[in-house]
């Protein structure tokens, strides 16, 4: 079976990887020893709106959510429609964010609550998403300069 009829498999695992990743808390913040307070992907574009930095809320919405998910759904139909697999690499530069947004969520976490903040369950899948999709763009371009 020709490799590229695994990417509609390898990108499904993908998006269940960033759904958990974006679904689940990715940062535990401790407060007080009392409190706990989870982060997590999906919400902090909602939260950066709440606080008055709507245009940093739209740019983690676009680069960090909406843009590596619209990536690998062109991996979906790339063995089926070659023209459009070919907008992925339209996508490719701008949708690596998602390890800056797992960067960015621990710094601020780290920074802005002046308390304990450990990593929690969600950066696995995230971090699982990013390498696999990076990968799935190496074997796409290398299937694209041989065929």
């Amino acid at each position: 079976m020709k490799a590229s009829y695994w990417w509609p498999l390898w990108a499904l695992v993908n998006l269940a990887a960033f759904a958990g990743g974006a679904l689940l808390p990715l940062v535990t913040v401790n407060q007080l020893y009392f409190f706990n307070q989870d982060i997590v992907l999906v919400q902090v574009p909602a939260v950066l709106a709440e606080n008055g930095e709507t245009v940093l809320a739209v740019i983690v919405l676009l680069f960090g959510i909406l843009f590596p998910v619209a990536k690998t759904l062109v991996y979906l139909v790339a063995p089926y429609s070659p023209r459009l697999a070919m907008a992925a690499g339209i996508f490719a530069p701008v949708a690596f964010f998602d390890i800056f947004m797992v960067a960015l969520l621990i710094f601020v976490a780290k920074g802005g609550f002046a308390s304990d903040a450990a990593t929690a369950v969600g950066m696995y899948p995230l971090l699982f998403f990013a390498v696999s999709s990076k990968a799935i763009e190496w074997a796409f371009a290398r299937s694209v300069r041989a065929g």
